[in-house]
């Protein structure tokens, strides 16, 4: 969003498995750990916003990550648009 830049999502692969690092809130945090033991806070380093650590497992639907990434994303355009 013009000269200012930001990210929403940080993506890795470990073991086999996918781990997203999510630039969430708090109450987006807790919506996507509800009912899942893979969802964490996570410390971000040089990080002022909260991050959560999302180990991708057999209980997500690829239409669960797409609504995340997409929740995550409008969350950082908005705060981007906010400092315009």
């Amino acid at each position: 969003e013009g000269k200012n830049k930001a990210c929403f999502v940080f993506v890795y692969e470990t073991d086999g498995n996918v781990l997203l690092l999510l630039n969430a809130t708090k109450e987006l945090g807790k919506k996507f750990a509800k009912g899942r033991e893979t969802v964490r806070p996570s410390l971000f380093p040089k990080s002022q916003g909260k991050w959560y650590s999302v180990v991708v497992d057999g209980s997500f639907k690829s239409e669960d990550v797409d609504a995340m990434l997409d929740e995550c994303y409008d969350k950082v355009k908005a705060e981007l648009t906010k400092k315009v």
